[in-house]
């Protein structure tokens, strides 16, 4: 390469650099945080079990007749109270897995458009108006995902207390009310 050639390349090479505008630490910081926040938030919805889901599922298929067999029967209250909180988070079951997966994904995928936020104000790709626009989407969508998140939590909750329920729910089912149901 000639001298010529060689102080062009460089001159380019600074004028390109000279240009690029320096991130905003504030914004990084701000991007770093949700980015950390949706990965916590994948990891909690990934350890989470789906089967209880499907094995609630599973329990309403199989117990089905006998709820309905049950419901047409005389019940004390609080019988008729167990049984119909517990077929309807069974009925729920299938949708709650949906939910699940599809927060996990969302979470996923929020993830990866917060890294893509990040090299774009690494590399200058945005000004400070629309840096400033799409932190604010992203923050208000990582609000809102959080949210969604705490809901799966509070289902996957539920659906533990169902299936930890579902021996003194047989009894019920039975006709064997025991002591369990009683507290």
């Amino acid at each position: 390469m000639n001298r010529g050639t060689a102080f062009a390349s460089i001159m380019v090479f600074v004028a390109l650099t000279a240009c690029r505008t320096v991130p905003n630490a504030e914004q990084i910081a701000v991007v770093d945080s949700l980015i950390t926040s949706m990965e916590a938030a994948n990891l909690t919805l990934n350890e989470l079990d789906l089967d209880r889901y499907y094995r609630a599922s599973m329990i309403l298929q199989k117990d089905s007749s006998r709820f309905k067999q049950r419901f047409s029967d005389t019940l004390d209250r609080a019988s008729a109270m167990t049984l119909a909180g517990h077929y309807v988070h069974l009925q729920q079951a299938e949708h709650m897995a949906l939910d699940h997966q599809q927060v996990y994904s969302a979470t996923a995928e929020a993830t990866n458009r917060l890294k893509d936020l990040r090299n774009d104000l690494f590399s200058g790709a945005l000004d400070e108006s629309n840096s400033t626009n799409a932190i604010s989407l992203e923050r208000l969508k990582a609000e809102q995902l959080s949210e969604m998140v705490h809901q799966v939590i509070t289902n996957y909750r539920t659906m533990q207390t169902v299936l930890a329920n579902q021996a003194a729910v047989d009894s019920v089912l039975s006709g064997h009310e025991d002591k369990l149901l009683q507290r």
